[in-house]
């Protein structure tokens, strides 16, 4: 059903040059306000090349690594999906630990590590969990610091 006053062939170009862009059909035809099928029939000659973008919540995730150096995922396929992707073309490393999936940034260790502390909330962190985790991400603490966690 054609809506009344909308002007097709402008948004047929709309829609045509968000696509080229990168913008997923998708979000595209939502931006315009037409249906997805019709993006779809109004953009078959243009295809979408997966691999060589990152979009969505691989996006999110990546603008999250950058800023604070991990990033602590949902119970999200989609999440995982979007780390398998970043490791190919970023240094992202995967630890889990006390039921927490953490994602980070290699050579951001100690930070994730001490956000992983403070998201799990222990009241006391014995020498054995400490060991526990630190052995999780690969990194050495000065036994003075160690006793400034615990």
């Amino acid at each position: 059903m054609r809506k009344p006053n909308f002007d097709y062939a402008k948004a047929k170009r709309e829609l045509r040059k968000l696509v080229k862009m990168g913008v997923s059909k998708r979000e595209a035809s939502v931006m315009v306000g037409v249906p997805y099928p019709t993006a779809l029939l109004w953009t078959p000659d243009i295809y979408m090349d997966a691999d060589n973008r990152i979009s969505g919540i691989t996006l999110r995730i990546l603008k999250e690594l950058v800023s604070t150096g991990y990033y602590f995922p949902n119970r999200n396929l989609r999440a995982t999906s979007a780390y398998r992707l970043l490791k190919k073309s970023f240094p992202v490393k995967r630890v889990k630990s006390h039921g927490l999936v953490v994602y980070m940034m290699i050579g951001k260790e100690r930070i994730a590590m001490e956000a992983l502390l403070r998201k799990i909330n222990l009241k006391s962190v014995t020498y054995g969990k400490l060991g526990y985790i630190r052995r999780a991400f690969g990194i050495k603490i000065n036994p003075r610091r160690e006793k400034m966690i615990i």
